[in-house]
Formats: structure tokens, sequence, C-alpha cells
């Protein structure tokens, strides 16, 4: 078993930035294919309607969470392109027949880009927040723990050994030796340690 450090403990679910960049491209890939198969099967089957082109968000969604708001916004103005792209060849119209209807959708997806984007920076910051606040309550009741037992030892005689075992807690550290300098030998003595 390893020991964790003050305040360490398991990653949320979200934390996607510390995996590698390729699972992450991944991701952006799988939530893009509901949109690009939405197409091709509206294609084929000569089904002309709109309806899947708002499977284009899921990729918008998932840039904007895995690689913040600036490629979130690029992800969606390419998707509001490929939007302008495949209306255009789907319906057989000019551009200035579904630009009524690209502009709404545009500007829907450039929002949730910033929503998403904005709720995985606020998402991080909390969770980076209550890590530290964990960190300092468990650093504090922990010397707490420790001035009382020296304060107050159940036993006397193990004062010093009580005290490098509570600071080998404080510190999480594997070991700890507490010395004591005497100036007659001019030499440092140890008095406790936790090591056998």
């Amino acid at each position: 078993m390893s020991r964790q450090g003050i305040g360490a403990e398991k990653k949320p679910f979200y934390d996607i930035p510390t995996r590698p960049v390729l699972a992450r491209w991944i991701y952006v890939v799988v939530a893009s294919l509901p949109y690009f198969l939405g197409l091709t099967i509206g294609k084929l089957s000569n089904n002309y309607g709109t309806g899947v082109l708002i499977f284009v968000t899921l990729p918008v969604i998932a840039t904007s969470w895995y690689y913040g708001i600036w490629l979130g916004l690029l992800s969606s103005l390419i998707a509001i392109i490929l939007n302008g792209i495949f209306l255009l060849s789907l319906t057989q119209n000019d551009w200035s027949s579904i630009n009524g209807f690209l502009w709404p959708g545009g500007l829907m997806l450039a929002l949730v880009s910033l929503i998403t984007g904005r709720a995985r920076e606020r998402a991080e910051e909390q969770f980076r927040t209550g890590t530290e606040l964990r960190a300092r309550e468990r650093h504090l009741t922990m010397v707490n723990i420790t001035v009382k037992d020296i304060l107050n030892p159940k036993y006397p005689e193990n004062r010093n050994y009580d005290l490098v075992l509570h600071l080998t807690n404080i510190y999480v550290a594997d070991c700890a030796y507490l010395f004591r300098w005497n100036a007659t030998k001019e030499q440092a003595i140890l008095i406790a340690s936790t090591t056998s």
C-alpha cells in the first residue's frame, strides 16, 4: 500500500486532462460519430431533415470540456461551417436561404461551448479548493492531537517517541529521528526514532 501526500486523493471522474492526449481526441471523435452517421443515413435515405444537425453539439461539448473555452469556440465555428456545407448539399439551396437557419444555431453552439468550458473551469476550481481545505484541516487536526499528547502524555517516559511518531504522521514520512545536541561532547545524540 503506497502512502498518499497531504490532501492527495482519488481524482474525480471529470479530470480528463491527466489522461493522454490521444485518449482525449478519441473521446471527441467518438462524440462526433452520431453527427456524421446521422448525416450519412439522411443522405443515403434521401431524408433531408435537419434534425440531425443538433448532434453537432456533442463534439463541441466534448472539445470545450476537455480542451477549454477557446478550442471549444473554434470547434463551434468549425461546426457552424460544417452545418452550412451539409445544409447546402442536402437541400440544394443557396447560401442566403439557409443563412436565417444557420446563425441562431451557430449562436447556440458558441453559447454551449462557453457554458461547458466555464463549467469545467468552475469544477476544477472547486475540486482544487476542496482538496486544499481538506489538507489544511487534516494538518491542523494532526497538530492539535500532537500538542495534546505532548502536554498530557499517557506514558511520560514515551513522550519523545510520541513526538517523533506524530511528526511522522503529520508530514506523511516513512520514518523520523529526534536528536538532541550534547554541548559537552559536541555531538548529536539520538533520543527517539520510528525505525526499529
